[in-house]
């Protein structure tokens, strides 16, 4: 016997085991359109958590959407008890211009969707005093309208992201550190419950989207899965892990049957030194995304001083730079052949250092 109730997000209202779409608008904008925020529910059947699923927070950080789409076209609301609210483009703006961070705040530094949490500035841009609603850039209007109205109605949060700039490929799970309690029970099982085998632990900023949302009370765990600019296999493998983590997290939370498939044992780290170039050149990678894909869930390993990726002028044909890892460890972020720039991202290692594997 199915339950009755229906499920209410901003204008949209969606019935017991039903499907829906709707948008939160935003703001009338100057091209005379209405900004607005895509979100999809599936209602389940049963009564049970409401898990948010949050995408796109930086406009180049596209993996998530495939996942997305595919969870939400493929569950049968009929067996899920709960919620899912779904947000694949939480940044049009940035999204529709294929940059990171691209809405307009000429005259002050909040660009970085991820960076304005709660929407309203704990200290004003200019002058003294408290910071006022109405003193708000179009970054920090879209992420109120997240907090306002959809971070309320949820009981747990995945905040996805991934390697933002073009050619980058990264794989690991966030976890806070900086949680107690009966939130970092939660916090720490939706993390290892999504199986991707390297979990990063460190602090939730409180004015990013998980750090908010840990400040509500609501357990998050943030995945880092892949990057843009990546071959066909390389996507549909990122698409095939997060789509697993996402139904990982469901059934750890009691919303779906089965058993989670998570790796044997999971690695976790606190330290992960970056590696970036500092002159500017043509790279040659020696470790692309299909490495870190071909590795499995207990990583790619690298010892200290180990060649990562040689730098030459594309001018002069000389080597100018030999990029190495700084520590023994599991390599997590790898960049692909191409052009770099002085101090791009390059790559990153969870250093074996202060860490370790969990069953």
């Amino acid at each position: 016997m199915t339950d009755n109730r229906s499920f209410t997000v901003g204008d949209l209202t969606v019935g017991s085991g039903q499907k829906g779409f709707g948008r939160l608008p935003i703001a009338h904008l100057l091209n005379d359109q209405i900004l607005s925020v895509p979100v999809h529910v599936v209602n389940g059947a049963k009564l049970g958590h409401t898990l948010g699923f949050l995408g796109t927070i930086h406009g180049t950080e596209y993996p998530a959407i495939l996942a997305m789409r595919e969870v939400v076209l493929g569950l049968d609301p009929e067996e899920l008890s709960g919620t899912l609210v779904v947000i694949p483009v939480a940044n049009p703006v940035s999204f529709a211009a294929r940059q990171r961070k691209n809405t307009p705040e000429w005259d002050v530094d909040h660009s970085n969707m991820n960076w304005v949490f709660p929407g309203v500035r704990a200290k004003p841009a200019f002058g003294g005093g408290p910071s006022h609603p109405s003193d708000r850039s179009l970054s920090e209007l879209m992420v109120s309208v997240l907090v306002e109205k959809v971070f309320p109605l949820l009981s747990a949060l995945v905040d996805f992201h991934c390697a933002g700039m073009l050619g980058r490929a990264l794989l690991k799970i966030i976890q806070g550190k900086n949680v107690e309690g009966e939130l970092k029970e939660l916090c720490h099982g939706m993390a290892q419950a999504f199986g991707v085998g390297l979990i990063h632990e460190h602090d939730f900023s409180p004015s990013t989207a998980s750090g908010h949302a840990v400040k509500m009370g609501i357990p998050c765990c943030v995945p880092e899965i892949g990057g843009s600019g990546q071959s066909r296999v390389v996507t549909d493998w990122m698409t095939e892990q997060s789509v697993k983590g996402m139904y990982n997290v469901m059934r750890f939370l009691g919303m779906l049957p089965g058993e989670m498939e998570v790796p044997e044992k999971q690695f976790v780290f606190f330290r992960a030194p970056h590696v970036r170039p500092t002159v500017g050149g043509y790279l040659l990678s020696e470790f692309e995304a299909e490495d870190l894909m071909e590795a499995g869930p207990s990583g790619l390993e690298v010892q200290a001083g180990d060649l990562l990726g040689t730098i030459f002028n594309p001018f002069t044909f000389e080597k100018v730079e030999e990029l190495r890892a700084p520590v023994d460890g599991i390599l997590y972020l790898t960049n692909r052949t191409g052009l770099v720039e002085v101090g791009d991202p390059g790559y990153a290692v969870a250093d074996y250092a202060e860490s370790r594997w969990i069953s």
